[in-house]
């Protein structure tokens, strides 16, 4: 799975959760900052690890960032 479909998949599920940054950085324990690198598709320093927390978060699975 490409960068940019994770970052443009994550966001998107973020936003209909109406949740911000720090919101989601609150609930998942993943720093808003690397949250806003994900979804600008800068991945540098990110692990999956951190996609997980935050899908989990959001109330999905990994595999639904492929529909979102």
């Amino acid at each position: 799975m490409s960068q940019t479909i994770i970052g443009h998949s994550l966001k998107e599920l973020r936003e209909k959760k109406g949740l911000n940054y720090k919101q989601l950085a609150e609930k998942s324990g993943v720093n808003a900052r690397t949250i806003s690198k994900i979804e600008k598709h800068n991945f540098k320093n990110v692990n999956t690890t951190h996609i997980r927390l935050l899908v989990k978060c959001l109330g999905q699975i990994f595999t639904d960032l492929y529909e979102a």
